[in-house]
């Protein structure tokens, strides 16, 4: 009789240091998840996993290779690495601000496009029915249709319109937010040796 004592006995003894272990280890993992979900909470950039360092694209980033289609379906890919240079202007068709300055990108895309750049416009939507009103723009440079998020976020897309100069390696040399202004076409426009 002593001798089944002594096995229960030391059945739950195991199974009383079983079940601390478990504890211990479960108070650890929750330990490391409380921190990840504060540190998630404070920085929700590095959260997400897909954006990395400041929200917008700034000069000395690296931009993503990607394809997308152009107004005619036909689909298209930049990848860097070689000697193409880009000048990427993204807008969209429904911006009334991206809209008014049509004139003055087709002819910023002319002067890019003489200073060894590939001019290339990225339209956020389809255009759809206003397709004619690119026409300004199509004169000068490549349309492409980007609809899609993840590509957005490639580019971390935060306003429009938005214009970037990348390097053949894919370093953004210059990016700039908004409407330019006359100063900000005329510094744009100085790289490439022309003012207005």
């Amino acid at each position: 009789m002593k001798r089944k004592f002594d096995l229960t006995y030391s059945l739950l003894v195991l199974a009383i240091i079983f079940a601390i272990g478990f504890i211990v280890l479960l108070a650890k993992e929750n330990s490391k998840l409380k921190a990840r979900i504060i540190n998630a909470l404070s920085n929700p950039d590095a959260a997400s996993g897909n954006i990395s360092g400041p929200p917008e694209l700034q000069a000395g980033d690296l931009a993503a290779p990607f394809e997308a289609k152009d107004l005619d379906g036909k689909l298209l890919s930049v990848k860097y690495g070689g000697k193409s240079k880009y000048a990427f202007y993204l807008f969209s068709p429904f911006c009334g601000a991206c809209m008014k300055q049509t004139a003055m990108m087709s002819n910023l895309m002319l002067q890019v496009k003489a200073g060894g750049y590939e001019p290339v416009a990225l339209s956020l939507e389809d255009p759809g029915e206003r397709r004619d009103q690119l026409a300004v723009i199509e004169k000068n440079s490549t349309i492409l249709v980007m609809p899609n998020l993840a590509i957005q976020r490639t580019f971390r897309v935060t306003s429009i319109p938005m214009l970037a100069l990348v390097s053949g390696d894919g370093k953004v040399e210059w990016v700039h937010y908004g409407i330019l202004s006359d100063g900000k076409f005329n510094e744009i426009s100085a790289r490439f040796g022309s003012a207005r």
